[in-house]
């Protein structure tokens, strides 16, 4: 019941992120992300893999 309401949540997140970098790369002048699938569409799976991916670094002996 509750993936009714988290994944289009999550979708509509991704895809704000997709509208507000697209209306950046308009008033800056230079490319949006429109490199990754038709128009961009799949630019915020993108992202999400690669955060996804990303390795851990974390130091043996430190103290935090």
């Amino acid at each position: 019941m509750e993936g009714l309401f988290i994944i289009p949540l999550i979708l509509g997140v991704a895809y704000t992120t997709l509208a507000d970098r697209k209306g950046l790369a308009i008033l800056q002048r230079r490319l949006g992300p429109e490199t990754v699938g038709l128009l961009g569409v799949l630019q915020p799976f993108s992202d999400a893999v690669k955060l996804l991916v990303k390795e851990l670094v974390q130091i043996g002996r430190a103290h935090v």
